[in-house]
């Protein structure tokens, strides 16, 4: 995947995307704190620099940047770091979901109005789209996190979803059971307490990494993650191309929280069209489902996630989904949506309990 080339101006710019992350996290100090990493930070990227030049002189960039954000995260501590170099993994996935929108536009005149996106070095879990100061499109912000944080919440939850077969004995991805043998549900509370203490709290900085042991779980992981992104990059589309206040200055809470049931809507309008293009799986349009179930969790478990409420509860968004995919889902799909919704609920419960037990005995 090519890494884009950013003019000093677009550099620039997102480096004050970040800079105000490390602001909202450690206050007016986050530049002392960036100096406890690393005292100069331009003399510790040259160092970097010189490395990995000397490493990869026959090229392989794609190696040779990952590597290179990989060090810089391991040195600053999962601090945001501030380099003009996207994830490339992150990248493909944001080219991915931009690529299918496309193939999924209700309206041609849309596409003139896809706003600018880039991805960045971030701990943070989440999606902004702001203002440009001198291009006529936004820009769409995808927060490094973000994308694993998604990928490891739904192992959490195809971990529980037993795999079946139909009459020929191929993997049959429609009829849901769930496995509650003692054995996944050990397992599944040890992943869970891997990922509470990486996410939501401060006692450990081991990453999650478990692991899925079949095809079929791996199949409808990757059906899911392909949904989650675009459904997320098809909502802060929504937000430009409905021209919501992206500043947010003048804009009543109301407003706020009606423009964020608006660009659900869109995401939900185009996530269905692109399943109807590609004849995918029902089970795209299941991804959101998961990815709401996972917001929920964060709004329980992260203090002042949204203080002033510009966004609705998940709860509302999540329920306002499923009625809309009830409505509209094909009448074939309607049992298969059904199961679904009842197995969900019962791995949701699950996981949340788990979670509950880890927060109660959490320091």
């Amino acid at each position: 995947m090519e890494i884009p080339i950013y003019s000093s101006e677009t550099i620039a710019y997102i480096e004050s995307i970040q800079k105000r992350a490390l602001f909202n996290t450690f206050g007016p100090a986050y530049e002392d704190k960036l100096a406890e990493i690393f005292p100069s930070t331009n003399m510790f990227l040259d160092h970097i620099e010189t490395q990995l030049e000397s490493e990869f002189k026959d090229g392989n960039d794609d190696l040779k940047y990952e590597l290179e954000a990989q060090l810089k995260n391991k040195a600053t501590d999962e601090i945001v770091n501030l380099t003009k170099y996207e994830f490339t993994q992150h990248k493909s996935i944001l080219n991915a979901a931009e690529l299918k929108f496309r193939r999924s536009v209700v309206d041609p005149k849309y596409l003139e109005q896809i706003p600018c996106s880039a991805t960045l070095h971030s701990f943070e879990t989440n999606a902004e789209i702001h203002p440009y100061p001198t291009e006529d499109k936004p820009t769409i912000f995808f927060h490094g996190e973000l994308f694993s944080a998604n990928l490891m919440f739904c192992k959490l939850i195809i971990q529980l979803i037993q795999d079946t077969k139909d009459e020929t004995g191929k993997d049959h991805y429609t009829s849901f059971r769930i496995k509650d043998d003692p054995e996944t549900l050990k397992i599944v509370t040890l992943n869970a307490i891997y990922f509470y203490n990486y996410y939501y709290s401060d006692i450990s900085d081991t990453c999650p990494s478990y692991n899925l042991s079949s095809p079929f779980e791996n199949n409808i992981l990757a059906i899911f993650l392909d949904s989650i992104a675009f459904f997320i990059y098809a909502h802060e589309t929504g937000h430009a191309i409905l021209e919501h206040n992206l500043s947010g200055r003048g804009t009543s809470i109301e407003t706020m929280q009606n423009e964020e049931y608006e660009a659900d809507r869109f995401a939900m309008i185009h996530l269905r069209n692109y399943c109807g293009i590609a004849k995918e799986n029902v089970l795209t349009l299941l991804g959101p489902i998961i990815f709401f179930r996972y917001h929920m969790l964060r709004e329980r478990y992260v203090p002042g996630l949204d203080e002033v409420n510009t966004h609705p509860q998940t709860i509302t968004r999540l329920i306002k989904y499923v009625e809309w995919l009830q409505s509209k889902c094909h009448p074939n799909d309607e049992e298969i949506i059904k199961n679904f919704l009842q197995l969900e609920e019962r791995l949701f419960t699950i996981i949340s309990t788990s979670f509950e037990r880890i927060h109660t005995i959490a320091p």
